[in-house]
């Protein structure tokens, strides 16, 4: 069953206070990695190769925290013990998938396997700086969330949205079309129990075409095969998997509208609004970046996001105010926009 809050929203967690990180390596991709995922927290962070110019450093500089390649071990067992009475910890980074208990639990200092993520990452330092560290839920843009719930049933939104010049209302208006669409599928049933199967071509070639356009490929594949075999006049091919046609198409129809309902709030009525409700920090940060489509005139870009804020939950005067400017910049007045969402923050 879908948890529809985590796919909505995920967890951020960023320094808030100054924590400094010092890297012992030798280059390999670990610990490049490991850099952009502290750098990504706020954190300030040094990289250096070999342990001659790492010590070096501890000597000149003061860190909170020390990751060094395992292959310096034996080489600088003197210079780590010194670190260890200097209350600097020591995290060990790896290229193994997995490591023996026995020398884990003999050696000093702690380890980082292969491949190192956000996650182990965020569990060791929240044991040595839970003070520094913050958390907060932050809303997934609305193309995310799309991604995150159809990639894994086969969909691929990133070829939908390349039909739709990546304008996701659009994409969500093609959604819509698709599960509306009880017509067509009773005309295909109609012309296949007759044996009409020039309309029936007719119908699957416009089913294939729907299905491509939301990233729905493999019933659009299967209606491009129906669609060959019946101008092919390969009638029992088409009899043969008929039912497997309707079934792929019902599931599609199910999953879209099952998108649609947890994902998009209000989805009959032809707007794009994201249900669910953002933290005081993200609202900000999203009528920022209005503003900053508003100071390069991207007034379709500047919109949808006004009207995604307008479906999240907020007080009466603040809906208010993003109705305003929804108002003012269909009219194209960008100063009057830019001096509601000024009252804003």
């Amino acid at each position: 069953m879908t948890d529809w809050k985590s796919l909505l929203q995920y967890e951020e967690i960023f320094f808030h206070k100054d924590v400094r990180f010092l890297i012992i390596g030798s280059g390999t991709r670990n610990q490049a990695v490991l850099r952009e995922l502290l750098l990504s927290m706020g954190a300030a962070c040094e990289m250096v190769n070999g342990p001659e110019r790492g010590f070096a450093y501890t000597d000149a500089d003061i860190f909170d925290m020390i990751f060094i390649d395992e292959r310096y071990q034996a080489e600088s067992r003197e210079r780590i013990r010194e670190l260890f009475e200097r209350g600097i910890p020591l995290i060990w980074l790896s290229d193994r998938f997995q490591y023996d208990k026995a020398t884990v639990q003999e050696s000093e200092g702690e380890y980082l396997l292969y491949p190192i993520t956000s996650e182990c990452l965020c569990e060791v330092l929240k044991r040595y700086f839970p003070e520094a560290l913050v958390s907060r839920t932050v809303e997934r843009e609305a193309y995310e969330t799309a991604e995150l719930y159809f990639a894994p049933r086969g969909y691929d939104v990133r070829s939908a949205m390349k039909y739709v010049a990546d304008d996701f209302e659009q994409y969500i208006h093609l959604l819509k079309r698709f599960t509306d669409d009880e017509e067509r599928q009773q005309l295909l049933k109609r012309a296949y129990e007759s044996k009409d199967w020039g309309n029936y071509v007719t119908y699957v070639h416009a089913l294939k075409n729907s299905a491509r356009l939301i990233g729905a490929n493999e019933l659009a594949d299967m209606a491009y095969r129906h669609e060959r075999h019946g101008q092919a006049g390969q009638f029992d091919v088409i009899e043969d998997t008929y039912q497997m046609l309707l079934s792929k198409w019902d599931g599609c129809v199910t999953c879209v509208k099952d998108y649609l309902k947890h994902c998009i709030g209000d989805y009959g009525k032809g707007e794009v609004r994201i249900a669910s409700v953002l933290s005081e920090d993200v609202f900000r940060d999203k009528v920022e970046q209005v503003k900053k489509y508003l100071d390069t005139f991207q007034k379709r870009e500047a919109l949808m996001l006004l009207k995604q804020l307008s479906a999240y939950g907020a007080d009466e005067k603040r809906l208010k105010m993003i109705e305003q400017a929804i108002i003012a910049l269909e009219r194209y007045d960008y100063d009057g926009v830019m001096q509601i969402l000024a009252g804003e923050l």
